[in-house]
């Protein structure tokens, strides 16, 4: 479940970023 939860965040950062 932890991989899922770090790419979630991740692309959440990164579309946020632009």
């Amino acid at each position: 479940m932890w991989p899922l939860v770090a790419a979630i965040a991740f692309l959440m950062v990164a579309l946020s970023s632009g």
